[in-house]
Formats: C-alpha cells, sequence, structure tokens
C-alpha cells in the first residue's frame, strides 16, 4: 500500500480537479449563465399552507434551508407545480437576477449555487432532474413581489402595500 499525495480538488463539487466537468480553460464555470433572465421580471406561482401564506404575507418570504436545489424560495412558471404544495396559490413577479439553468455539465452546482455568484437558479420542465414542470429557487426573498392569492379557486389582489 502506497500513500498517494492529496491532488487539488474543486472547491464546488470536492472532486478531483482533473474530474471535475465544472472549468474549463480559463476558469469559466460551464453551463447556461441564464443571461436571458436578468433584468426581467416573470410571473410565477408558490403553492403553501393558508397559514403559511398568511405569514408570507404579514412578514415575507423565509427562505428553507434545504430542497432539491438548495436554500432559497421556491417557485415554478406552472400553476400545477405550485398546487402540489398547497392549497393556496401565491402569484408573485420575480426577478430571478443572475440565474443559472441546471443541466448535466453543472448538476453538481445544483445545491451550491448561490456562492458562486447566482441570484437563482431553475430546472426546465422535461430537464435533467425529471421534472414535470419548471422550478426555480432564488436565494433573495426581496427578488419575490405577492401579486395575488388564491386559495381553493378563490383570488384576491394584494397591493403592495399590503406586502411591506
Amino acid at each position: 500500500f502506497t500513500n498517494s499525495p492529496l491532488l487539488p480538488h474543486c472547491e464546488i463539487c470536492e472532486t478531483r480537479r482533473e474530474d471535475c466537468k465544472h472549468r474549463r480553460g480559463s476558469g469559466q464555470m460551464h453551463g447556461n449563465s441564464g443571461s436571458q433572465l436578468e433584468g426581467r421580471t416573470m410571473t410565477m406561482y408558490h403553492g403553501t399552507s393558508s397559514t403559511q401564506a398568511e405569514s408570507i404575507l404579514a412578514n415575507g418570504f423565509k427562505p428553507s434551508t434545504v430542497g432539491l436545489l438548495g436554500a432559497g424560495v421556491y417557485v415554478s412558471a406552472d400553476v400545477d407545480k405550485a398546487k402540489c404544495h398547497g392549497l393556496t396559490v401565491l402569484t408573485v413577479e420575480v426577478t430571478p437576477g443572475k440565474s443559472l439553468m441546471i443541466d448535466s455539465t453543472n448538476l453538481p452546482l445544483s445545491r451550491c449555487w448561490a456562492p458562486h455568484g447566482y441570484d437563482s437558479v431553475w430546472i426546465p420542465a422535461g430537464g435533467l432532474i425529471c421534472a414535470e414542470h419548471t422550478e426555480m429557487c432564488v436565494a433573495d426573498p426581496g427578488r419575490i413581489r405577492v401579486v395575488s392569492m388564491s386559495v381553493q379557486g378563490d383570488m384576491r389582489d394584494i397591493t403592495a402595500d399590503a406586502v411591506q
């Protein structure tokens, strides 16, 4: 048995740097930077319980600490996906900022994207992780504004003042 010297490891996925697929010659990260989302505002949906929805309206979103895409606030472009998480659905406006689409070249970043300069991460419908619907995780709840709330089909508008 011979002790092998420690090889430098990627700070993103902790694999040996020579096996890591995050870096190209000049240190650029692989993957879609989501630059087409920067500066845009998107209408999306967040499903939850009525109790949690009232808390969100009163106090704002509280990012989850765990999840498929890591810590943040989860939203979907598909209202049916949101309904899977609760009978109360908040329609929200999201400013994703610098966003990373998760694909086969950057899968290890799916849970640790924020420290690498991304404001959000998303998986397209039918994407790599068998997602039926588009899903996004946003690090900063300040990038999300509640527009309306639907409870079992009843819709009411939420003014910006009510959310503040």
